[in-house]
């Protein structure tokens, strides 16, 4: 997701909200090649910080757009974010990857209708 944004041509801010501080240094080797704007948020900030951080990083880019995956703290802030920052959209790839698995498996399935 990240390269798509990169390559098409769009400034890729990222915010790694693992509580596990192993698990978003594991992924930066990769995130790297795209954006050097990577925020490991759980290594530097209290967990009471992360929303006013949140809120100054989306602020302070301009960011029309938020895409979500998997964090069970964005999610937990996302009313109160959404409140502040009523310009901004977030979007959750996690659910629109799921639809899209349903949508797939849908159309390769076939229905027979009794007559």
């Amino acid at each position: 997701m990240i390269q798509l944004y990169a390559e098409a041509g769009y400034r890729v801010s990222l915010i790694l909200t693992l509580s596990k501080v192993p698990d978003g240094i594991e992924l930066l080797p990769q995130v790297l090649q795209y954006t050097h704007d990577v925020h490991l948020i759980p290594s530097f900030l209290r967990a009471h910080d992360f929303p006013r951080y949140f809120k100054h990083i989306v602020e302070s880019r301009g960011a029309k757009q938020v895409i979500l995956s998997n964090s069970q703290l964005t999610y937990e802030m996302l009313p109160a974010l959404t409140e502040q920052m009523p310009d901004v959209e977030f979007i959750d790839v996690s659910v629109f990857s799921r639809i899209l698995s349903v949508i797939d498996e849908l159309t390769r399935t076939s229905c027979t209708v009794p007559s």
